[in-house]
């Protein structure tokens, strides 16, 4: 494995070595700054590239923030960012009562992300070496487990599609999400499928008012389909599966003065609780964090013959829309790349909605 070391250099050697140390312990490959070529014309992407190449990132943070780059962020605040949703991350802080401002606020930004990473404190290099000895152990286990396969997560999300596409009413239309989850496994037990405390849990995520899926109004009905819960009201639904995927489907309200005609910000609102829901589920049916990986993927079935708007579009000319050839239906989108951490469901859900909405966008 492949393991890029992200810190601070300068007054922070002796905790670098100790990484270094715990790395060469259980016998991984060690990518560090203190080996690029020096005459390379810009070090700051020789680094991002490292983290790139990489397969995992040790972020190690102490006293200094670091020289501020072009983008005005230090060379490991823009490696954190350039690996958060896309690599596997170990954060250790270093218990200090000292930081400088910039530095306490890079912390600060960490810990939000601490669900997508392992996150510890140390407070001597030693310390550090023992820590990450147990931790990379770890991690190698889970490797011999066997890593999620992306193209099978990919292949998975889109034929949840369009399996729930068949089901549909064909005079309305619709906004699907589906989240493939890896490693294969099985998350939920038949018995776990069955029990009430999950239904329990979806009755009240889907009515609360964080949510808004189903709506308080009205009743729903939750059973057990070939395996899966499948939580339904009126033409919209939610469905588990006893591997942890997620599948969600609801119709896409046009405005008054817009009919026929989709509206960007309703489907980018849709899209973001669409993450959030999945984001509730997983955190309920898999509490250990046995998944790691997501895939989601989106599509709009029914809608072959509506138009793209914006709302102000649609509120500032009603009548304007140009309107998708009949028969040409719009086809799932995946992000790039199309798998990511677990943690992006609740830290990047603005960021990856706002993506896809684009994507489906230009299909209109």
């Amino acid at each position: 494995m492949k393991i890029f070391l992200s810190s601070v250099m300068r007054d922070f050697e002796d905790d670098r070595e100790a990484a270094f140390r715990a790395i060469r312990m259980i016998g991984h490959q060690i990518i560090r700054a203190e080996d690029f070529d020096p005459s390379s014309t810009s070090p700051r992407n020789t680094c991002l590239r490292g983290v790139r190449e990489s397969d995992l990132v040790i972020l190690l943070l102490g006293e200094r923030y670091g020289f501020p780059q072009a983008s005005g962020l230090s060379a490991t605040h823009e490696e954190f960012r350039e690996a958060a949703g896309t690599k596997d991350l170990i954060v250790y802080i270093k218990n200090m009562s000292n930081r400088e401002p910039d530095q306490q606020q890079f912390v600060e930004e960490v810990q939000k992300w601490e669900n997508g990473c392992f996150t510890g404190n140390y407070d001597h290099p030693s310390e550090l070496t023992d820590k990450l000895v147990g931790v990379l152990h770890r991690k190698s286990l889970e490797n011999a487990a066997g890593q999620p396969d992306d193209s099978i997560l990919k292949k998975r999300a889109i034929s949840m599609l369009a399996e729930n596409s068949i089901r549909h009413n064909n005079h309305r239309a619709f906004l699907e999400m589906a989240v493939a989850v890896g490693p294969e496994q099985q998350i939920l037990r038949p018995s776990q499928i069955d029990a009430p405390e999950l239904k329990d849990f979806m009755f009240s995520l889907l009515f609360s008012r964080a949510s808004a899926f189903f709506d308080r109004n009205d009743g729903s009905k939750m059973h057990v389909v070939d395996d899966n819960l499948i939580c339904e009201q009126h033409d919209r639904s939610v469905t588990i599966y006893p591997n942890g995927d997620i599948l969600m489907s609801l119709p896409i309200e046009s405005n008054n003065t817009s009919q026929m005609a989709i509206i960007q910000e309703n489907i980018l609102d849709q899209i973001e609780m669409c993450f959030s829901i999945s984001d509730m589920i997983l955190k309920h049916t898999d509490e250990t964090e046995r998944i790691r990986r997501v895939a989601p993927a989106v599509n709009i079935h029914g809608a072959d013959h509506w138009g793209w708007r914006t709302r102000g579009d649609a509120n500032n000319n009603p009548n304007g829309i140009k309107i998708r050839i009949w028969g040409t239906e719009p086809t799932p989108v995946l992000l790039q790349p199309a798998v990511r951490p677990r943690a992006v469901l609740s830290t990047q859900k603005s960021e990856m909605a706002e993506d896809l909405t684009v994507l489906l966008s230009r299909q209109f």
